[in-house]
């Protein structure tokens, strides 16, 4: 519930008066990513998210979609390093280190102004909550995924992520929040009606099969 994930928030030491932007950061990968385009990665989200704290009175919310198996895919320890820097500058940034559910994490997700998804189903959370949502992507299903549901603008490829378009993209969609969560509002529910649809095909197909 809604007062749940305040709790949750709270108790991690987030603010529950300040407009929030939530941030989910990718590990290292190992290999699966090109090792400078992932330096660059890093440094733009460093320099931008100065920018944005800047000039917005709010906080950032770091979250962890994903930690492991192993530590190149542990989301976690360059999290961490990012929130440590950004706050040892007095930047009010909060790490939310804490092991949660999938509904947990999409509960506190929906209690961000606006989130910034390196990882896919961190961002896809975020929108079933009526989120506005930029995302990073590293892997061409980030941009399936958005272009199906008609927000390909809201993507940014990790091959092309500068300080320019993502100051550019992040501004926009956190100073009109209030109109993209009603764009989300009217696109959402039937997207979420139409992701019952295969389980309905496949029980058909299979009585069907099996007569």
């Amino acid at each position: 519930s809604k007062e749940e994930a305040i709790n949750l928030l709270r108790v991690n030491g987030v603010s529950i008066d300040k407009p929030k932007l939530g941030v989910t950061i990718i590990s290292q990968m190992g290999h699966s990513l090109n090792e400078n385009e992932m330096v660059n990665y890093y440094k733009v989200l460093s320099k931008v998210l100065r920018q944005f704290l800047c000039k917005h009175d709010s906080q950032v919310v770091f979250f962890n979609q994903v930690t492991g198996p192993v530590q190149n895919e542990d989301d976690r320890i360059e999290t961490a390093k990012l929130c440590q820097q950004l706050k040892s500058e007095g930047f009010d940034v909060v790490h939310v280190d804490q092991e949660m559910r999938p509904y947990e994490l999409k509960a506190c997700y929906g209690q961000m102004r606006t989130f910034l998804a390196s990882r896919l189903h961190s961002g896809i959370f975020s929108m079933g909550m009526y989120v506005p949502t930029i995302f990073i992507g590293y892997l061409s299903k980030t941009r399936g995924v958005l272009e199906s549901i008609g927000l390909n603008q809201n993507v940014i490829d990790l091959t092309e992520l500068n300080e320019d378009n993502l100051m550019e993209k992040l501004g926009q969609t956190w100073r009109d929040a209030n109109e993209e969560r009603k764009i989300l509002i009217q696109k959402i529910p039937p997207i979420q009606a139409a992701s019952h649809a295969p389980a309905k095909y496949i029980k058909e197909d299979f009585f069907q099969f099996h007569g």
